[in-house]
């Protein structure tokens, strides 16, 4: 195992998280302290506690930490060049980039980075490079977790298919004009509804007739109005009918509805008190359905459980004008006498599908984490000082 590294975009600083194989590293902390030498001689770092020393450091921590923030990092390193020319203190320091497997310029398939970096100050001039990986920490929690769909709705301006990266079930923006309209923290786009038919549009999947399940998403609400409605997702059962799904805000409040057979039941809502969803604040958002009763979590946190409600998705045949596509950024006003569409002012983002339901303590491991998070780890045995 190697020494793992993370940066969160909202705090900017580097964490060092103790993973060191002791028969790989004898004593090794990186930011701030002398690196010293190992049993390996190829993996002799640094003997001496100089200023360029120092700076090498520095250097490093800053290395790190523009990797672990950099959204687009693929598109970065396939350039080869990470940044050039920096002043760091009272130092010049670049750093290029190259695949640690083909010594190439990086490409889609790269999976290990090596990265090399240079630091001059006054006439010293040094050297470092080490192999690492640069992945998401999200993705891999919801693989842990069985997520059988992720639309990230991260895509830029302009862009009409919402992309789905577990199933390859995309969807499609029913108006471009939305989408990249906002961001998430870590600057990544988001789309940006306007409660006008401009919702996101999945056609039917198998994956959708699920009789326990759970749907996970991030929203931001942009509208003050406590006395509109604003759907959030939504499926019907069969097409003019009822919904079998649908999710929406209002008051500040989570209203979740869900019928497997496509008939009105007063008694299959599950509903929050109101002022959970404030306006302008990114929110966790996650519903559970099935054998465990009907919830409603917000922020990692159980806000609403219908135990006697154990229906789950339900669909007419297509014959019958059922295998309906599921909507984000619209959902319905669920009566007895009308089903009414409305959409969602804000943004959604980030959004996963399970075919179980989750329990209370995975929901707030998905709310805890950002969801754009990246991780950089250090590949043990590359780190070597380059000497000129």
């Amino acid at each position: 195992m190697g020494v793992l590294m993370k940066t969160r975009q909202r705090r900017g600083s580097v964490y060092l998280v103790t993973f060191v194989t002791v028969g790989a590293i004898t004593s090794m902390a990186l930011i701030g302290m002398s690196l010293r030498q190992t049993a390996r001689t190829k993996t002799v770092i640094i003997t001496d506690m100089s200023i360029g020393t120092e700076n090498m450091n520095s250097s490093t921590e800053f290395v790190i930490e523009t990797l672990a923030s950099d959204m687009i990092w693929a598109k970065t390193a396939s350039t080869g060049t990470v940044f050039t020319s920096k002043q760091i203190g009272n130092q010049l320091v670049s750093a290029t980039v190259l695949d640690a497997d083909t010594l190439s310029v990086p490409g889609e398939k790269t999976a290990n980075y090596q990265i090399t970096m240079s630091s001059d100050y006054q006439s010293v001039h040094r050297e470092a490079r080490f192999d690492c990986t640069v992945a998401k920490t999200y993705l891999p929690l919801l693989s842990s977790l069985g997520a059988e769909e992720y639309w990230a709705l991260d895509e830029p301006n302009g862009v009409s298919k919402a992309t789905e990266s577990v199933s390859g079930v995309h969807g499609d923006f029913l108006d471009p004009g939305i989408v990249g309209g906002s961001a998430y923290p870590s600057g990544l786009s988001t789309p940006s509804f306007h409660a006008s038919n401009d919702e996101v549009q999945i056609d039917y999947s198998k994956n959708f007739k699920l009789s326990d399940g759970t749907l996970s998403f991030w929203i931001k609400l942009t509208s003050s109005d406590n006395f509109q409605a604003f759907g959030i997702a939504g499926m019907l059962y069969k097409a003019g009918g009822r919904p079998t799904l649908s999710l929406g805000i209002m008051g500040g409040g989570v209203h979740f509805y869900i019928d497997e057979d496509g008939i009105y039941s007063s008694d299959h809502f599950a509903s929050t008190s109101g002022s959970l969803i404030t306006k302008d604040t990114w929110h966790h958002v996650a519903v559970t359905w099935g054998a465990g009763g009907q919830t409603v979590a917000v922020d990692g946190v159980l806000r609403a459980w219908e135990k006697l409600n154990v229906d789950g998705f339900g669909t007419a045949s297509a014959s019958k004008g059922g295998k309906q596509p599921l909507r984000f950024g619209a959902g319905y006003l669920v009566s007895r006498y009308t089903q009414s569409k409305v959409g969602f002012e804000g943004s959604i983002a980030r959004v996963s599908l399970y075919p179980t339901q989750l329990t209370i303590e995975q929901i707030a491991r998905l709310a805890e984490i950002d969801p754009d998070e990246q991780r950089v780890t250090i590949i043990d045995d590359t780190w070597e000082r380059i000497f000129d």
